[in-house]
């Protein structure tokens, strides 16, 4: 029986990462390639992958290419009603972003700080066709160096608190967290999260700032974004800050797909792509990567994009780490992984030793996930305090077998590049 079970449990996740393969061909197939793959697959099958699709993004976009190919019956219509409930959730949260971005950007400007907005609302239409399509759960403001202290006063003087701060990005949150299931994934939240990305500047420097420019948003609200140029390559950076994290939405390689797939015969787009990537020095690697992973996982790019980030700017032991790791992680039901202490080891760029072992065995608490409401009474503490025990346990329970899989996977990868490198 034990037996049994085991070879089911084998077959039915075969069947789920047939699934989610299918999922991601068919933003490039036909109606009829797509429907044909999916009517092989049934109901069971598809609440197999529910939960990827909601971690991985992916389940706005697909609902939305089953309706543009016209084959929304391929999907069950369990699936099919609980999507489109997520769409309706995900349009209001949308709107209520928006609204904040607007209240947010009309501050900045009566203090006179210099920025624009980054990523989510702004990634439509190139990369997104509706904004309400993407999952997204906090703002990102680009703001000029000098303006920093004011820009973090203004949020202050708005409710926001200062949660946690890596290199140029302070991250601040307001009001209380809910409760985190995937039944609110899509909905609009009691907490607010915003993040600040300081950019070193001086005045008349030609830098994305400068080459911002205002965008009208449904509404009446208009506030100034990055040019077409540094999207791509700040979408690159993301995709590439990730891939050396804990967790990459594969929904970020799709937005990067488009961008190329829309901008594929603009010729001035793709010089101005190179001139901004210049002026950042990890730009040129994170394209040739973000390329390759948008090829491989979609389909071809434009040869605009693939003619100045080909797969011969990418290190040898960088271009394994992807053939060997990168689709297996993006289509996972794991949220995390330590795998990617692998990948930084392969970058051309110095790697902290003592910052990687802190990284595999961490020797402090995680940054709290929740804030004390005023007024907060003894069960709301007392249920916030569950929430930050679970939330530690779950961490150290990942630190537990993600570092195991991280170890021994490490050793498989020096056992490996010898043989991979003979001729």
């Amino acid at each position: 029986m034990n037996g049994l079970r085991f070879q089911f449990g084998l077959q039915r996740a075969a069947s789920a990462r047939r699934l989610k393969e299918a999922v991601l061909a068919c933003f490039q197939a036909s109606p009829a390639e797509a429907a044909a793959r999916f009517q092989s697959y049934s109901e069971a099958d598809w609440r197999e992958i529910l939960f990827w699709l909601d971690i991985s993004g992916m389940g706005l976009y697909l609902l939305d290419q089953v309706k543009a190919l016209g084959i929304e019956e391929c999907l069950p219509p369990l699936l099919r009603n609980r999507l489109q409930l997520n769409l309706e959730q995900n349009i209001l949260r949308t709107a209520e972003l928006l609204r904040h971005a607007d209240e947010v950007g009309n501050t900045f400007n009566r203090y006179g700080i210099d920025f624009a907005l980054m990523k989510g609302i702004t990634l439509a239409p190139d990369s997104v066709p509706e904004p309400a399509l993407r999952w997204q759960t906090d703002l990102d403001f680009l703001v000029a160096g000098r303006d920093t202290d004011v820009a973090t006063l203004v949020l202050e003087q708005m409710g926001y608190e200062r949660h946690a701060t890596s290199g140029r990005t302070i991250e601040f949150r307001s009001g209380t967290m809910g409760k985190h299931d995937l039944a609110n994934l899509y909905r609009a939240g009691t907490q607010r999260s915003l993040e600040l990305h300081c950019l070193p500047r001086t005045d008349g420097e030609n830098d994305c700032l400068a080459r911002a420019h205002a965008r009208s948003f449904p509404g009446g609200i208009e506030l100034p974004v990055l040019s077409s140029a540094d999207i791509l390559v700040q979408q690159a950076l993301h995709l590439l800050k990730h891939l050396c994290g804990e967790h990459t939405r594969v929904s970020w390689v799709l937005e990067f797909w488009r961008h190329i797939h829309v901008r594929q015969y603009d010729r001035q787009f793709w010089g101005e792509v190179k001139a901004v990537a210049a002026t950042e020095p990890k730009a040129d690697l994170a394209l040739s990567i973000s390329v390759w992973l948008a090829t491989n996982l979609f389909g071809k790019v434009s040869r605009g994009a693939s003619e100045f980030w080909g797969a011969d700017g990418i290190p040898d032991g960088v271009q394994l780490w992807f053939r060997r790791y990168s689709r297996g992680l993006l289509l996972s039901d794991s949220i995390a992984t330590k795998l990617y202490l692998i990948l930084r080891r392969q970058l051309p760029w110095e790697s902290d030793s003592k910052g990687t072992a802190r990284l595999v065995v961490p020797l402090c608490l995680p940054a709290r996930i929740t804030q004390r409401a005023p007024g907060e009474t003894l069960p709301e503490r007392l249920s916030r305090y569950r929430i930050e025990v679970d939330y530690s346990l779950r961490r150290l329970r990942f630190h537990l077998c993600e570092g195991v899989r991280y170890g021994v996977e490490a050793m498989r990868w020096e056992l490996m590049i010898p043989r991979e490198r003979r001729p």
